[in-house]
């Protein structure tokens, strides 16, 4: 039994972390645009030509897509500390499906970015922190917290799966 705890405490543990990374990734850029404009400045003593890069980036707390990546975070958190703290079972199943709504967030929040983007060179464009950390970690959380609450469902169910 000692052992099985220790891997609901991991997987508790990384469901929670993974979660809370995932809220704060919203503070991130989603995408980041650099828009080249040429500029020149004549200088008195050699007469050189200076360039500017204009940075634009759009923030998950700017987006619908990144408010909703951040409650789903929050609602992953709080089902572990759920079932945790008050052993109910229906709480464990919250995570997985929170973690399923941020990767479909994640990909939505991709094609709707590359749509916007087309009309920029892709050079001038790149796919920002925030929005690589939740197509990571979207499917990382649904993956950890649903091993854990198919173990909680069906007791034994990875060795039941083994003897087929």
């Amino acid at each position: 039994m000692g052992a099985e705890d220790d891997v609901f405490r991991l997987m508790r543990r990384t469901t929670v972390c993974v979660s809370a990374l995932v809220m704060a990734s919203v503070m991130f850029d989603w995408v980041r645009f650099a828009q080249n404009e040429r500029t020149l400045a004549e200088s008195k003593v050699d007469g050189l030509s200076v360039y500017t890069v204009t940075v634009y980036s759009i923030v998950g707390t700017n987006l619908v897509e990144g408010v909703a990546v951040f409650f789903f975070g929050m609602l992953a958190i709080g089902g572990m500390v759920v079932f945790r703290h008050m052993g109910l079972k229906w709480a464990v199943a919250v995570a997985p499906l929170c973690g399923l709504a941020i990767t479909v967030v994640a990909v939505y929040s991709t094609v709707i970015l590359s749509t916007l983007v087309n009309d920029f060179e892709p050079d001038d464009v790149r796919i920002g922190f925030g929005l690589w950390f939740i197509l990571f970690a979207g499917p990382l959380i649904f993956a950890v917290s649903s091993m854990m609450a198919l173990e909680i469902f069906k007791p034994k169910f990875w060795s039941k799966l083994g003897r087929a």
